[in-house]
């Protein structure tokens, strides 16, 4: 949990435990109790479980044998009020319609977990917690700084929590905006700054290019001549 606590320091809205389709056996057991031990029970209140390779089965009938299997499973997950079912979604066959019609009934659990603890994630984990003193006491040190460093350290600290930068990055750049702030020469401090100050603004832009690079590589793809989407399968594409 430690990658995920470092972009979501506030909780995790959702878990999706995924398990294989198929009558609930010792494994699909083993796994939700190893879960269940390791997150407690508060965590089930916020999760999906999602059976993959279910073919043209549907939840109805997942749920059906559940009741007569793991009772109890059902009764740890809890309904959902949006829909009156419990939080269960069985992912079909791998045609373009099933995917879309899966990501659509997934995403609808998502919101109406979420909605079910009224928008509360879970952050029982000491992880979760660390890392919000960790965000904390990184504000605090940011708004100490100089205007102008202090909003280019805030985009910074955002792109972190976003994971779109390393919290080593981040941890490094403060230090030496912090030193800067330390040197009692006027002239060097404020070339201390600047220098500072320029290199946020490059990884800024880079970050900027890097999305821009990204948005064309997906028109490049789109644009693959006719005769190459005929040679390779549309889910390599994609």
């Amino acid at each position: 949990m430690i990658p995920v606590a470092s972009i979501s320091e506030t909780g995790v809205d959702a878990f999706l435990l995924l398990l294989p389709c198929g009558r609930w056996g010792l494994e699909n057991n083993e796994v939700y109790n190893l879960f269940k031990a390791n997150f407690g029970q508060d965590a089930l209140r916020h999760t999906i479980i999602v059976f993959s390779k279910c073919g043209q089965t549907k939840e109805e009938v997942i749920v059906r044998e559940m009741k007569q299997v793991v009772p109890e499973v059902l009764e740890d997950v809890g309904v959902l009020e949006e829909t009156g079912k419990p939080p269960i979604i069985a992912v079909g066959e791998l045609t373009k319609e099933r995917r879309m019609d899966d990501q659509t009934r997934l995403l609808s659990a998502v919101k109406a977990v979420r909605a079910k603890n009224e928008g509360k994630s879970f952050d029982k984990i000491p992880i979760f917690e660390k890392y919000q003193e960790l965000r904390l006491e990184q504000e605090k040190r940011i708004n100490k700084l100089p205007e102008t460093i202090r909003d280019l350290m805030v985009s910074l600290l955002q792109r972190v929590r976003s994971g779109q930068v390393p919290e080593n990055q981040l941890a490094q750049i403060l230090e030496e905006a912090e030193y800067a702030e330390s040197i009692e020469d006027p002239a060097r401090k404020e070339k201390e700054r600047r220098q500072l100050a320029q290199e946020l603004r490059t990884m800024q832009l880079s970050g900027i290019t890097e999305l821009a690079a990204n948005k064309i590589g997906s028109y490049l793809q789109d644009a693959t001549s006719s005769v190459l989407k005929d040679l390779l399968p549309k889910d390599l594409l994609r």
